[in-house]
């Protein structure tokens, strides 16, 4: 739930939204705000966050919840910080999933967690997207659709961030030859441009629905792997085929 502060900042936020459309004037400043604060707590938060072995994977929301919130009080950021936190946790988990000295059964059970924080990041997905939708004004179902939503694109750039990150990291590795660092270097300049590009995009869609000129759905990812509803192996049910 939002705190008192958040309340306030988001009924502001749609008010003036609601505003500005019918005025046809675009209000990308405030929330191009909102999102420079999530992109910079992605690169300062990308050193900070990593996984342990003894966390716990099913309270792994409420540890990250109160890991951010020593980061931000603002709990829009703290929601959109989620997101990368899962994903920072699932770089470790994918890095442990590919050592060579790592026995079938290790392997086994990491795959099985990176199984489920990656529905947890999926989920924060949506989250975002719906975060999204509170300061937006109403969406203009004529305006043309746009493929990606905030969401997505938030989590596009929380592993363009994490990339920047440890590619920067192999820069301090003094063992390094030469031409890993040249590469480390060439990588480093690519991805700022990635992420300067992707940034750019995501304020020209927030001030292009802000305006009705466009629009976006917000997706669900409707995951049937990890429902027994849906996935036989959960649910020892024979498939109806």
């Amino acid at each position: 739930a939002f705190n008192e502060w958040g309340d306030l900042f988001t009924l502001s936020l749609l008010g003036r939204a609601r505003q500005n459309r019918s005025q046809g004037v675009s209000m990308d400043g405030e929330l191009k705000t909102l999102i420079e604060q999530i992109l910079k707590k992605q690169k300062s938060l990308s050193s900070t966050i990593s996984y342990s072995p003894s966390l716990d994977i099913n309270t792994l929301k409420q540890s990250g919840t109160q890991l951010l919130s020593q980061h931000t009080q603002d709990c829009s950021v703290q929601k959109a910080l989620l997101n990368h936190y899962f994903n920072a946790t699932l770089w470790s988990l994918e890095d442990k999933a590919r050592d060579p000295k790592a026995l079938d059964c290790e392997i086994a059970a990491v795959k099985r967690k990176i199984d489920k924080v990656n529905q947890l990041r999926n989920d924060q997905v949506e989250v975002i997207n719906e975060l999204f939708l509170n300061f937006l004004p109403p969406l203009n179902q004529s305006a043309p659709i746009f493929s990606e939503t905030p969401g997505s694109i938030i989590d596009r750039l929380s592993i363009l961030n994490l990339k920047l990150y440890y590619t920067k990291e192999q820069l301090l590795d003094k063992s390094s030859d030469y031409a890993h660092l040249n590469t480390c270097h060439k990588r480093t300049q690519i991805l700022n441009d990635q992420i300067s590009d992707l940034f750019q995009g995501l304020i020209y869609l927030i001030n292009k629905v802000s305006i009705g000129e466009m629009s976006y759905r917000p997706y669900y990812q409707l995951k049937m792997y990890n429902d027994a509803n849906f996935n036989p192996y959960l649910s020892n049910k024979a498939r109806p085929y």
